[in-house]
């Protein structure tokens, strides 16, 4: 799906997948700061010590398979919310 939308949004169809993954991913954190939103959740005072609330509330719904393909777990929310501090 994101090269999909790397294609169809942002025109990007040349490169590697992952260079049009992170080409798409790059152009839409460019897109949404220029409208002054920020793209980071320490830009809302989102940190760390959230997380774990985070995973557990997901798991406490159910929620342990995320995603298109289902395999994105709890444990890899957490990862992925580290990431974007």
């Amino acid at each position: 799906k994101l090269l999909q939308y790397a294609e169809r949004v942002w025109g990007i169809t040349t490169g590697e997948d992952t260079a049009r993954i992170d080409a798409a991913i790059e152009k839409t954190r460019d897109f949404f700061e220029s409208m002054k939103v920020p793209t980071r959740l320490c830009a809302y005072h989102i940190g760390a010590d959230v997380i774990p609330d985070v995973v557990e509330n997901l798991k406490a719904h159910g929620m342990v398979k995320l995603g298109e393909n289902r395999d994105i777990s709890p444990e890899l929310v957490e990862l992925m919310m580290k990431d974007c501090l």
